[in-house]
């Protein structure tokens, strides 16, 4: 791990800082061209850093409804076992690794779009091909109120950046929260010539976990609409387990791995393994703490748990059925609260999406009557209003600091909704009934 010591926050030296240029002959996230990213200024190996203390700029949103957390004891400097190269491409042949860090200018706007003002320690990795970039940064606050002032600063560049005139093409600016870390923001840079959508977007994530605040920046020739969305999706999955390594820097510390106990019954009620057909994905897998987090992506938009004190995992599958639950245990109920209220958010806020094949997947959420509060998470296929192949329900059940998921896919169809949450909720039963150790009053 290669470290710089500056004296003093120096713009040049901190990362994340503007160069007033012609952004359309440099930006290297530019429409149909191929992403050039700056040599590394490190030799190759651990992600650049750069340390230097500066007090931090207060936030100015005069709506925010960020509280800052109780606690006066924030990490100061990044460990250096903690890595941001998740899903990078190795340095050679059509890719070239660059420990920059995340620039760029809005609107060719003097000073900084994502300002370092009181950046106590950074990280830098990135990697760059034919027509491709990822690059991040990891950034470092005096506390969460500092690094929250930075998703603030951010928000404000944009909003104020929404159109760029560049000859005849346009540069189109949306900005939006995002469902990752504990708060999240997503920048969106699409382009137009004519009134016609370009090939080529990037996509900006700043995601803040207690005093620190991942910035990335992500761009490819994607168009907008379900291409983009797919994108935006894959990488917020591929960054999660940088996301949930930065618990160390939140006020309620990282997941206890014996919170939930091993021998938690979450395969109960499911058949027996060797039940399912032979195949190498068939059967029951886990449970464990291994297999991913469950995730779905949704008319764009990505939805994956985080902020989890622990979690558990198990799946079984066979031909044309596939079922997924995931236990997911929080600090206290009403972060518990929080999180199912998020999902189901999520999932409201998609209630049809049309496919290219003439299918639309239909999606609705209705209360069912199990644990603390519990939800039927619906999703259907139709082909011109008639019902198609193809249901899946994701029932939430939440008891206590405690959520489970219990997720099945099959043939089925919307004909078959009630009757598809009526057996889950009885395959479950013994699964929610060892939930009662997730009380305030126990089993």
């Amino acid at each position: 791990m290669n470290r710089i010591a500056v004296a003093g926050l120096v713009a040049g030296a901190v990362a994340l800082v503007i160069v007033p240029v012609a952004v359309i002959a440099t930006d290297p996230f530019g429409p149909q061209t191929t992403p050039d990213p700056a040599a590394p200024s490190e030799p190759d190996g651990a992600p650049t850093r750069s340390v230097g203390p500066s007090a931090p700029g207060p936030s100015t949103s005069p709506a925010d409804p960020f509280t800052p957390a109780a606690y006066d004891a924030w990490a100061a400097t990044i460990p250096d076992n903690l890595a941001i190269a998740e899903g990078l491409p190795a340095d050679g042949g059509d890719f070239e690794r660059s420990h920059q860090a995340v620039i760029e200018p809005f609107c060719g706007r003097d000073g900084d779009v994502f300002p370092v003002d009181g950046v106590l320690d950074a990280m830098h990795d990135g990697a760059a091909g034919p027509e491709f970039a990822d690059r991040r940064s990891l950034r470092l606050y005096a506390d969460d109120a500092a690094a929250h002032s930075l998703l603030v600063a951010a928000r404000e560049a944009a909003h104020t950046c929404a159109r760029e005139e560049h000859g005849d093409t346009l540069w189109l600016i949306e900005v939006a929260d995002a469902d990752l870390g504990e708060e999240a923001l997503r920048v969106v840079r699409t382009y137009e010539t004519d009134g016609l959508p370009t090939l080529g977007a990037t996509f900006w994530h700043l995601v803040r976990v207690g005093n620190a605040v991942l910035v990335t920046a992500r761009s490819g020739e994607y168009l907008p609409g379900e291409t983009l969305g797919q994108g935006i999706a894959s990488h917020a999955r591929t960054i999660a387990p940088i996301i949930d390594a930065m618990c160390g820097f939140s006020a309620v510390g990282c997941a206890v791995a014996s919170d939930i106990p091993d021998s938690f019954p979450l395969a109960a009620g499911w058949p027996d393994d060797d039940a399912a057909e032979p195949g190498p994905q068939h059967g029951l897998r886990g449970p464990n703490r291994s297999l991913e987090p469950l995730t779905w992506d949704m008319c764009g938009a990505s939805f994956t748990p985080t902020g989890a004190r622990d979690r558990l995992r198990a799946d079984w599958n066979n031909v044309e059925d596939h079922r997924a639950r995931e236990l997911i245990t929080f600090e206290d109920a009403e972060a518990a609260v929080v999180f199912t209220g998020s999902l189901l958010s999520f999932w409201r806020d998609c209630p049809r999406q049309e496919h290219d094949d003439g299918y639309a997947s239909v999606n609705t959420v209705r209360p069912t009557g199990v644990g603390g509060e519990s939800w039927a998470l619906l999703r259907w296929s139709e082909y011109d209003g008639s019902p198609g192949v193809g249901l899946t329900l994701v029932h939430v059940t939440r008891l206590g600091r405690a959520v489970l998921i219990d997720q099945a896919s099959n043939e089925g169809s919307r004909d078959f909704a009630d009757e598809q949450v009526d057996a889950q909720i009885v395959e479950s039963a013994a699964v929610v009934s060892a939930m009662c150790g997730f009380t305030e009053a126990g089993c």
